[in-house]
């Protein structure tokens, strides 16, 4: 059985933007859409971009941390979407403590001799959890990264992401490595697939529309999640606001989740549809 979480979030129509609204064309196709300078391009925002001092980085980071330990630490995200045809595709994404200082934008601070400190990011992630990070623990990358992520990374600790599209990363940017891109139109997060685990895990936060990131949007229309060591999820964290699930046939590893009311209408549809085969069969 699926539990629907109080707070399940209903989003709107075609993510962020409504699908009825006028200038839906105008923002998503690259023919309506005024170039940018290369040097904002570069930089991944046309407008004059926040500074975080140390301790402003802190209190984000460790606010975020314990959001990031309730809502994503230790579970699986899976994320159902559809295309134009409405065909159903289906997106698994893992959290794990590790990934937790990817998102932030920090670096480990040099040693003496120069070098980073090493398993740093599960050090980083404790602290922060204990509340115990201090300026002298982590430094900021220096081409303005940081604070770009540190500006959205509250907005995308949550049980769905807050993530409305979902497509293949276009490789965009040229010093950027992920795989996946998850998001709206004001912030991303960017997967790869870990080796060792063989799931798709988070490696970065972006202050990016995803219509810029990836290759051909998918729009999220249900989000499920469940711990990592789970064999099911149970949880329904997402629906797409006005979405007709009986119009969408699940992928057959999730049929479970249908809702119960759509999965009786497509019984009756498809017996609907064999008895008057078998009718016409008779009759000829």
């Amino acid at each position: 059985m699926v539990v629907m979480t109080g707070s399940v979030y209903h989003g709107g129509e075609g993510g962020d933007k409504g699908e009825g609204q006028k200038n839906k064309k105008e923002h998503h196709d690259p023919s309506f859409r005024c170039s940018r300078p290369r040097f904002f391009a570069d930089l991944g925002t046309d407008k004059e971009m926040k500074k975080f001092t140390k301790d402003e980085a802190i209190k984000i980071v460790v606010q975020c941390a314990q959001a990031y330990q309730k809502e994503l630490d230790g579970k699986s995200l899976l994320f159902l979407c559809t295309d134009k045809h409405k065909r159903v595709f289906h997106f698994e994404f893992s959290f794990y403590g590790n990934n937790y200082l990817h998102l932030t934008g920090l670096k480990a601070p040099k040693g003496a001799d120069g070098e980073s400190a090493g398993l740093f990011a599960n050090d980083f992630y404790q602290k922060c959890l204990d509340h115990k990070l201090s300026p002298a623990d982590f430094e900021f990358f220096e081409d303005g990264t940081t604070h770009m992520k540190l500006e959205v990374l509250p907005t995308v600790i949550s049980k769905n992401l807050q993530a409305k599209m979902i497509g293949d990363y276009n490789s965009s940017k040229p010093r950027l490595y992920t795989e996946k891109v998850a998001g709206s139109t004001n912030a991303c997060v960017g997967f790869i697939l870990d080796q060792t685990t063989q799931k798709y895990v988070p490696n970065t936060v972006l202050q990016e529309d995803v219509w810029d990131m990836t290759k051909s949007a998918l729009r999220v229309i249900a989000v499920y999640r469940k711990a990592i060591t789970a064999l099911q999820y149970e949880e329904l964290t997402y629906t797409a606001k006005k979405f007709d699930f009986s119009e969408v046939e699940f992928p057959e590893k999730f049929k479970y989740l249908m809702p119960e009311t759509t999965q009786k209408y497509q019984a009756r549809a498809y017996s609907s549809g064999y008895a008057l085969i078998f009718s016409v069969h008779r009759r000829f």
